[in-house]
């Protein structure tokens, strides 16, 4: 899927989604494990943001870090033969003039890379996953929060 000529991203991502719900998996429900964080970088750190994120917990890997073959070979690792990545989209923004009228324009451009997970590498430090501890108790945040809500209607069950 990753390697289809002539596809946007646009046709990518929706081919995965496409798979992903003929496989009995729906991205946008909860398939990410709260102890372990969110997918994010394994060189930088930074958290996937929007669509990325139910691509990559979609996969149902044990870690939550990911990185482009590029990232990976610079910092001497290696993808294991035969491993496939992920797309996963972030959009640049590029500012531009106006040859015409001078005024500043900007332009959005969506790019598309491919990620492997840290369970596809071999030969670059892997991060220890610390568990998250959970700080609250859903139930009792909401209680507070909707007990504390200035000018709060009655809720009535039933």
């Amino acid at each position: 899927m990753d390697t289809l000529p002539h596809t946007t991203p646009y046709e990518r991502i929706t081919t995965r989604i496409l798979a992903l719900l003929e496989q009995g998996t729906v991205p946008w429900h909860r398939p990410w494990d709260s102890t372990l964080g969110m997918p994010r970088n394994l060189f930088s750190q930074r958290a996937y943001k929007g669509m990325n994120v139910w691509l990559l917990t979609a996969m149902g890997s044990t870690s939550p870090f990911w990185a482009t073959f590029q990232q990976v070979t610079a910092a001497g690792g290696r993808v294991r033969k035969g491993e496939h990545g992920v797309p996963v989209v972030f959009w640049n923004i590029y500012a531009h003039e106006d040859p015409e009228t001078g005024e500043a324009e900007k332009r959005f451009v969506l790019r598309q890379y491919t990620v492997f997970n840290a369970t596809q590498v071999d030969g670059v430090a892997i991060p220890a996953i610390t568990a998250l501890a959970h700080r609250f108790t859903p139930i009792e945040r909401c209680a507070h929060l909707v007990n504390t809500m200035p000018g709060r209607v009655p809720l009535v069950c039933g």
